[in-house]
């Protein structure tokens, strides 16, 4: 008979949140192992012009349950995220309630308190708890020094979050710092928690290099064949010094050094802001792009960009980073060297890192007449990427650790 697994998170495809992606994979994963999977998700709702799919899915052995989410969409206004966030546990707990008992419940992080809910099914049904935490919380709102909660509402979301873990039978993390947080902070025990790191979401195995397509992006950007195209994509949240991007594009109009900033959250307002008053006018803001035109955007690039807040860097992830890697495209690391990230892309030669709008501009300054080095480090990227990060071993790594704990 086959195991019965019930995975929760709200985000899944055709979402554009690139967690919603990989929960989509691994839940193909676990049903092409055999598994008859119930993925319980929201409606599209991470962009605000998101729009419904289907209700119920069957594919095979992966049934999808979507709840309802009231047109609750986009990520720019807490209110909207917040009330989004309730209306998704309540849906989800309906329809779990509804199912067919489960052999092992799952859940991903998002949203916050989502592991709550399924550590308290598993408990109903009796069956065993995997919690996968891709970002800590509510650890990363405390350290960027967020206040948009109350005290209390912290100290009791952190009590909640705390409880899930020592529930789950399996703790499920990105990295090998994250998991040291993990065992200090909150005293789960080292053997109930291992590392699996993120594949690229999307993952470019064959990303075409044809010179005309990526002349094309860039001459519709206005971006000349000789500049030097430097891309950010993804989310501009409180964990994501964006900003320190804008200050150094100001640094460099005289440069033939051009900049993408694609993506969208409650930082964008304030970047937009912010740009405009350093009249900076080599950088373009672009909204969250179109999986096709996501991909066009990569190819037009010479260098990508990944931010992370300095002090966060045992608690996430950037989860672009690998994408970049497998596009064989070389990495500027917006954050400390000691983030996990930095270390990888220093030790292979695949990227840079810096923390200062003044260190970015000087690296790219150098950049721009090294194009060579461009090149090389994005071969040592890509080498990288197969290396370590390659989608069919992790997911295959996920999926044993999942079904191995029935």
């Amino acid at each position: 008979m086959a195991i019965r697994v019930l995975v929760l998170n709200q985000y899944y495809p055709p979402d554009v949140a690139a967690t919603g992606r990989i929960v989509a994979t691994i839940c193909q994963a676990l049903a092409e192992a055999g598994a008859e999977v119930l993925a319980i998700v929201g409606q599209p709702s991470y962009v605000s012009d998101a729009t419904d799919a289907p209700d119920h899915e069957t594919l095979a052995k992966l049934t999808i349950r979507r709840v309802p989410m009231s047109g609750l969409r986009g990520r720019r206004k807490f209110a909207i995220r917040f009330f989004g966030y309730l209306r998704f546990l309540y849906g989800a707990w309906r329809k779990a309630e509804q199912s067919q008992r489960p052999d092992l419940v799952v859940t991903f992080h998002n949203p916050p308190l989502l592991a709550t809910l399924g550590s308290s099914l598993a408990r109903r049904f009796g069956v065993p708890f995997i919690y996968v935490v891709q970002d800590i919380h509510p650890d990363i709102v405390v350290r960027t020094g967020w206040r948009g909660l109350p005290r209390v509402a912290i100290l009791l979301w952190r009590r909640l979050n705390l409880m899930a873990l020592q529930r789950a039978t399996l703790v499920i993390t990105l990295t090998n710092a994250m998991k040291s947080h993990l065992e200090d902070s909150y005293g789960i025990p080292g053997h109930r928690i291992i590392a699996i790191p993120r594949w690229g979401q999307p993952e470019f195995d064959d990303l075409p290099t044809d010179p005309e397509t990526k002349q094309r992006t860039r001459l519709a950007l206005g971006i000349q064949p000789s500049d030097l195209l430097v891309l950010y994509s993804g989310n501009m949240g409180a964990m994501h010094p964006v900003e320190v991007l804008v200050h150094a594009a100001a640094r460099l109009t005289s440069a033939p050094i051009r900049f993408v900033l694609a993506g969208d959250g409650i930082k964008r307002p304030s970047i937009e802001k912010l740009a405009r008053q350093l009249g900076v006018e080599s950088m373009q803001l672009l909204p969250y792009q179109t999986p096709a035109d996501f991909e066009r955007l990569v190819q037009a690039a010479d260098i990508c960009t990944v931010a992370l807040a300095s002090g966060l860097e045992d608690l996430c992830l950037p989860s672009r980073s690998v994408t970049f890697m497998s596009a064989g495209r070389p990495i500027l690391a917006v954050m400390p060297d000691r983030a996990p990230i930095s270390r990888d892309l220093a030790a292979a030669g695949a990227g840079w890192n810096a923390t200062t709008a003044e260190q970015v501009a000087q690296i790219l300054l150098e950049l721009g007449s090294a194009p060579d080095r461009v090149l090389t480090a994005g071969m040592a990227a890509r080498n990288l990427y197969l290396e370590r990060y390659r989608r069919t071993n992790l997911v295959a790594r996920y999926a044993a650790a999942i079904l191995g704990v029935v």
